[in-house]
């Protein structure tokens, strides 16, 4: 039976994990990654292909096609029983080619979009994909993600996340790391984050205390296996088309059998006409017609950059009258630079100099390195593998900080440098409903300062007075306006 980590303290789950606010080191998570195994939901097994061509077959309308063709073997009638299995066959390979093209294609994708997170391993911040997440590690939860995996939650900052694919409450819920009673519902373990469920704002630090199929999502995932398929659109009208011909030519071959009984025919040229007819009326090329009309269909569906798996699903598209969506279609490179800095009443542009610094002007130098400066040390992005060469560094984090990160790079600046001068007391994330971001530092002994980032209406709301000759705000206002025209033209 699952712990109640809800119920254990910080301290406690370190302990029951072997953890502690570290992680654990490479060695160890190799180790653990063995015993519990890889952070996946079920998937196919080995006999996935041979599945897939038995799914062919599995047609009403195939199923009369075998038995015509056998009946017409038994009756000698070779060519016809040859044309009935070879379109059999026909139907089978083209419908399992099909179907295997778009499964491999699908394979690749999973590749592509394996998910990521951020652990704390050897001492340092690691990006790694989350199938490779085990009971132990320390996790950075930050808005936008996706929770990799069920975590015990450490440190919360505004963390809030929305659970209602397992809960079905659509409000997000706030996190914190306080301890709970064991009997508390799933539902109100504020303390805990589960698999697949998405972090819509703030940040925070978890351990991993489950993975895999012991998530709570993995549970269902369990379950959801077991339930049996429901057959498509063209399933269910195959299956009824099928049964239908079926009894007309049950009925059109017994009237023909017992008419020639009855006027005296021998039994042996009645039964075979009979049996004749039934084949004869077997449309055999109907299976084929629609099978390569389907292929066709998802050729089609592949060239407007869609995937289909299943041969049938076309069908089921194309009975879609609406497509509820909440994608506005917007395609990005999703990468962002500085396109300028803005200082007292001067701007100054970036044309992708490697060193920023050395074009600002001497008079507003000061300011354009202290807006990069704080730019830098009220940020989250860092750089994974430092002991690379400069122009192989990896910058992880968000859109925006990233582009801010490495314009102080370009600049000269050194994050592990400022961090040592001004070391990190708190900070604050941004929050699309506060609009800002902030950090707080140890400057001396005796003072600390306080940084912030964020919209131009937010960060003058909260200010009186501009350090720019005793001006007020109005002038830079009135700078900003000015910026945004000089970058339009």
């Amino acid at each position: 039976m699952q712990k109640p980590w809800h119920n254990f303290t910080i301290k406690k789950t370190f302990q029951e994990l072997k953890s502690g606010i570290k992680g654990i080191n490479e060695i160890e998570a190799n180790k653990r990654l063995r015993k519990f195994g890889l952070n996946n939901l079920p998937e196919e097994k080995s006999f996935h292909r041979l599945k897939l061509l038995i799914g062919q077959i599995n047609s009403p309308l195939v199923y009369i096609l075998l038995i015509a063709g056998i009946t017409a073997l038994a009756l000698g009638e070779y060519t016809d029983s040859i044309i009935i299995f070879g379109v059999v066959v026909l139907n089978t390979l083209v419908g399992y080619l099909q179907e295997s093209k778009a499964d491999q294609a699908l394979g690749k994708l999973k590749k592509i979009l394996q998910l990521k997170a951020v652990v704390f391993r050897n001492d340092k911040e690691k990006e790694i994909f989350q199938k490779y997440l085990v009971p132990g590690d320390i996790i950075f939860l930050r808005a936008g993600n996706k929770v990799p995996a069920d975590v015990r939650i450490i440190e919360s900052h505004n963390l809030k996340i929305n659970e209602s694919s397992l809960t079905g409450e659509w409000l997000a819920t706030e996190k914190n790391t306080d301890v709970l009673l064991k009997e508390i519902s799933l539902a109100d373990r504020n303390n805990m984050a589960y698999m697949g469920t998405i972090i819509e704002s703030g940040w925070g630090k978890a351990i991993v205390v489950a993975t895999g199929l012991k998530t709570e999502i993995g549970k269902i995932a369990e379950i959801v296996k077991e339930t049996k398929d429901e057959k498509t659109p063209y399933q269910k009208k195959l299956a009824r088309f099928s049964k239908i011909i079926g009894i007309i030519i049950v009925i059109i071959s017994s009237i023909i059998f017992i008419e020639g009984m009855i006027v005296g025919g021998r039994f042996i040229e009645i039964f075979t006409t009979s049996i004749a007819i039934a084949v004869a009326a077997v449309p055999e090329g109907l299976p084929v017609a629609m099978t390569v009309i389907l292929a066709l269909g998802m050729q089609k569906i592949l060239k407007k950059k869609g995937l289909v798996r299943k041969l049938a699903s076309a069908e089921t598209l194309g009975s879609a009258s609406i497509i509820l969506t909440d994608k506005t279609g917007t395609l990005t490179e999703a990468k962002m630079e500085v396109a300028g800095i803005f200082t007292g009443n001067k701007g100054f542009f970036n044309n992708n100099d490697k060193k920023l610094v050395e074009r600002f002007d001497k008079k507003d130098s000061k300011s354009h390195t202290l807006a990069l400066k704080i730019a830098m040390l009220c940020n989250e992005s860092f750089i994974e593998n430092y002991e690379e060469p400069t122009e192989k560094w990896i910058i992880r984090g968000s859109p925006t900080e990233r582009s801010l990160f490495l314009a102080g790079i370009q600049a000269g600046f050194s994050k592990k440098e400022l961090d040592q001068e001004q070391p990190l007391i708190d900070r604050f994330l941004f929050n699309s409903n506060y609009k800002y971001a902030a950090s707080l530092h140890k400057l001396d002994s005796d003072n600390n300062i306080l940084y912030m980032v964020g919209s131009p209406e937010k960060i003058l709301s909260m200010s009186s007075y501009l350090d720019i000759n005793g001006k007020k705000k109005k002038l830079l206002l009135a700078g900003f306006k000015k910026l945004k025209k000089d970058m339009k033209n």
